[in-house]
């Protein structure tokens, strides 16, 4: 579905089938996609992928980033996105990426301490709240007759902040960043310890 755009007049938005692109064989010579690939199911991953790689001219050049599982997560913790079907680490984005594209890079993008520092106390979840609380919490909502779910779910909303409120906390926030506070690091223990992967691609 198209959506005017008054600053960009010659930038067009569409809602589309990722596993299915609207256009013709080698249309572009870059395509991007930041932050989308852990909202696909893995099962339809390949699909997309490929499409990607149908659409790109010949030498032409694929951008990624996606969450680094191994920031975000404890050992097998879910995503706590519920729209994330998974999340990757440096091996496994490595994995799935070599199927269709030959020639790869993946780099890891930092930000200054205090950035890091904002994102970390974001995301930390204890393991006494991965391992224990949050399955018998799935339990429960899975189980339980539907008028103690909702009883259950309004317990649980009084005790953390609204959803209004984490956003208004990240505008504030969001004010004080800049381009010059990221950065991205190819060292490999550096790469494992960055907020998010950068993975560049070629056809």
């Amino acid at each position: 579905m198209p959506r005017k755009n008054g600053n960009f007049p010659n930038v067009e938005f569409k809602k589309i089938d990722a596993r299915k692109l609207p256009f013709h064989d080698e249309t572009f010579n870059v395509v991007i996609a930041f932050q989308l690939i852990e909202h696909i199911p893995p099962n339809e991953l390949t699909k997309f992928l490929l499409e990607v790689r149908r659409v790109l001219k010949m030498g032409g050049i694929f951008f990624i980033t996606t969450p680094n599982r191994k920031f975000r997560l404890l050992p097998f913790q879910r995503p706590f996105n519920p729209e994330h079907f998974q999340e990757f680490t440096v091996e496994r984005l490595e994995r799935v990426l070599k199927k269709i594209f030959i020639e790869l890079k993946i780099e890891g993008i930092h930000a200054k301490t205090w950035i890091e520092n904002i994102e970390k106390e974001r995301i930390h979840k204890s393991p006494f709240r991965v391992y224990i609380y949050n399955p018998i919490f799935r339990y429960l909502i899975t189980n339980l007759p539907e008028r103690l779910r909702k009883s259950l779910r309004k317990v649980i909303k009084r005790k953390g902040i609204s959803q209004n409120e984490r956003i208004e906390k990240f505008n504030s926030l969001f004010q004080n960043f800049s381009m010059e506070d990221f950065y991205l690091e190819n060292r490999k223990n550096a790469i494992d310890k960055s907020m998010d992967l950068f993975a560049i691609c070629k056809k």
